[in-house]
């Protein structure tokens, strides 16, 4: 009997839009021009609405036609949208050399940070030369401590500040803050002192946001309560409602490097723990009249009350909006495709910030769903046991299985280290979390019965010390992360390939994707080969940036050394940079390259001299050779460049993050007017010099 062939694509009509628009934000980040975009795309969307009236036999004939022009539409779409936003630095150019006023209105209430306050503004006016400019410019707004009160959402702050360009990265490898805002639209940042501005305090902002915002600090006040441990105060926040300022930077680092950050980072599983519990408080709500859609509203309100109240990342926003299609389809009497809705998510999340696509929790997120929705199930058919027990353990190492797989090129793209032991810290952390989540939704239920909220806020504690023990014990294993990986973007697309091909292999039995995977695979290991190649032979001094400290990576080959006052940095510092140089530039041995030598003051290789000079060891001068390629002043040297020359022949100073900013400006000066190169690690980042 003839079988018609299946149409995979008919039911997902979102997964047809998404491929073309992915491909044309692609083509806008490339700086890949297409010229008349928007000509073309009002051309087509004309074109599209005339044919749909006439016969049906000639709509029939043309549907290729019509079918392919949708699909450039949305390329289209995807490309006017992208290159939309990279043309806003360009709408108004704010003068950042100078100070000048500002009217500024927050656009949220000020966060704690280490150091002060941190919100997000938008200058909406700012005078230069006697001119008023209006302006849409986004702005990273920073408070010290004593700033009382404090502003909140809404408030207009007047007052003169300079705009300065966000910094990018000032150490290899280290977090570019400039790319990180760019993809939120944010080029600037802005300090404000106490007493340096006036307020304005709006009196029509918005009775929303204003309820949100003091529930996010009622339910805030209620967990301080009833959960008193510091450590397991700010999991329990970062849990709840994604409040992450109070949570320890080495304990975060132990969840990262075993793999389960995504318990205290807000995601999908946080919104399926909260819908499940939602479904169960309003699922009787269907046997009264109109119940569908009275129990749609309760739960698409409480959606996107926690999606605001949690900060609204890329991850929350994909979880609100696969579970508000979930609602949406069930009050309908429609029946659900998840891959459709996840689609639909990351449609409309990409129109509104095409800049997600670089985001690691966004891409993080949909790669895990993916691996979820596709890989989970056959997995878990694959071991049948009769007991429960067992069955629900494999079920949930099923899940974690297929997760980590499709996520496994982002991991090592973006983190450059794999977990080893994920399985068995996901499949006694997932479960704990979900215990510990339901324990403080309880403790703000029940916070009327100060003795009840007592006793489940102690339980609630003490599960999350047990799941810190946990991970931190999990975390000094030998062996709990495989670190120094590196993956290039090619690699990691190429990965990514090469997953879903053997996927596609396994499921349609056809050798042609096994075939695309074997190549994938083979390009990978060609390209690591080659870079390998190349590592061997490279030989690079990098001068790090630290404030009041001085660090030296000396590296050669797959050889590392690093150089450094150990009195004066951290310990956790240097390990970050041995780890960097481990993947940045593959130097995984650790000892003096055999091409390098080391004999204070003076670094030597074979392909020239760096002299240091440090602080009040004057005399270090004497032992300078007659030519030095470069010198290095740290601690500030009272010595001055022309002392320095009458000594050595150098042409080339370096002044790091251990001297003060005035002492390096007279140094500059000076070697301005002597007419030598000059390199300061504070203004320019930190100096890699390579051989």
């Amino acid at each position: 009997m003839y079988s018609p062939p299946r149409n995979y694509w008919k039911p997902l009509p979102f997964v047809r839009i998404l491929l073309p628009l992915l491909f044309g934000i692609c083509l806008a980040m490339l700086q890949i021009r297409i010229p008349l975009a928007y000509p073309l795309i009002a051309i087509i969307i004309g074109l599209l609405i005339v044919t749909t009236w006439g016969p049906l036999v000639w709509k029939w004939r043309i549907r290729k036609i019509r079918g392919w022009g949708f699909v450039l539409l949305c390329l289209l779409a995807g490309y006017a949208r992208t290159a939309y936003f990279l043309d806003l630095p360009k709408q108004t150019a704010i003068p950042t050399d100078k100070s000048i006023e500002l009217a500024i209105r927050l656009q949220s209430t000020p966060e704690p940070t280490k150091s002060g306050f941190q919100t997000i503004g938008i200058v909406s006016q700012y005078q230069h030369q006697g001119q008023v400019y209006s302006s849409s410019n986004k702005v990273l707004l920073w408070f010290n401590k004593q700033t009382y009160p404090l502003p909140t959402r809404g408030d207009v702050l007047i007052g003169r500040a300079q705009l300065l360009p966000i910094s990018p990265a000032i150490n290899p490898g280290g977090f570019d803050a400039a790319a990180y805002y760019s993809r939120q639209q944010i080029y600037f940042r802005c300090r404000f002192y106490a007493g340096q501005y006036e307020r304005i305090t709006q009196k029509n902002s918005s009775a929303v946001f204003a309820w949100m915002y003091a529930l996010k600090q009622s339910c805030l006040r209620m967990l301080r309560k009833y959960i008193i441990g510091k450590n397991e105060q700010a999991i329990a926040e970062a849990l709840l409602i994604g409040y992450k300022q109070q949570l320890d930077a080495e304990l975060v680092n132990a969840y990262s490097e075993i793999g389960i950050v995504h318990i205290i980072a807000i995601s999908g599983m946080h919104m399926a723990l909260l819908f499940a519990l939602l479904n169960i408080f309003v699922g009787k709500l269907t046997r009264l009249p109109m119940g569908n859609w009275i129990k749609l509203c309760i739960q698409l309100t409480a959606i996107w009350v926690f999606t605001w109240i949690t900060g609204g990342s890329a991850s929350v926003l994909r979880a609100a909006g696969i579970f508000s299609a979930l609602s949406l389809g069930e009050a309908l009497g429609r029946k659900n495709q998840p891959f459709n809705s996840l689609a639909g998510s990351a449609v409309c999340l990409l129109l509104i910030n095409p800049f997600f696509l670089q985001d690691a929790g966004f891409l993080l997120s949909y790669a895990a769903v993916m691996g979820i929705l596709l890989l989970a199930k056959p997995l878990y058919r694959c071991v049948y046991t009769s007991n429960p027990l067992l069955s629900a353990i494999w079920q949930l190492n099923a899940v974690t299985i297929a997760a980590q797989l499709f996520t496994l090129p982002l991991i090592l793209y973006f983190f450059h280290r794999f977990p080893l032991y994920f399985l068995c810290t996901n499949m006694i952390a997932i479960p704990l979390s979900a215990l510990i989540l339901y324990g403080e939704i309880l403790i703000l239920l029940l916070s009327a019965f100060p003795g009840i909220a007592g006793i489940i806020g102690s339980c609630t504690e003490w599960s999350i010390r047990l799941m810190n023990q946990w991970t931190i014990a999990t975390h000094r294993l030998p062996g709990a992360s495989l670190g120094g990986i590196y993956l290039s973007g090619m690699q990691a697309i190429l990965l990514s390939a090469a997953i879903i091909l053997l996927y596609a292999g396994w499921y349609f039995r056809k050798r042609i994707y096994w075939y695309g995977a074997t190549t994938a695979l083979i390009s990978i290991t060609a390209l690591y080969s080659f870079r390998s190649i190349q590592q061997s032979h490279q030989q690079y001094w990098v001068i790090y940036q630290l404030k009041g400290k001085t660090a030296i990576h000396l590296i050669g080959g797959k050889q590392q050394f690093l150089l450094s006052d150990s009195a004066q940095i951290i310990e956790p510092v240097l390990r970050s940079f041995e780890s960097t140089a481990e993947w940045y530039w593959g130097a995984q041995q650790f000892g003096m390259p055999p091409s390098m030598r080391y004999q204070y003051p003076i670094i030597s290789g074979n392909q020239g001299i760096l002299a240091i000079l440090r602080g009040k060891d004057t005399a270090a001068i004497t032992r300078l050779p007659k030519q030095t390629d470069f010198i290095l002043i740290t601690d500030n040297s009272p010595l001055k460049l022309a002392a320095i020359l009458a000594k050595t022949r150098c042409s080339h100073f370096i002044f790091d993050g251990s001297n003060a900013m005035w002492k390096i400006r007279e140094w500059k000066k000076e070697a301005e007017r002597l007419h030598l190169r000059h390199y300061s690690t504070p203004e320019q980042g930190a100096l890699i010099i390579s051989f």
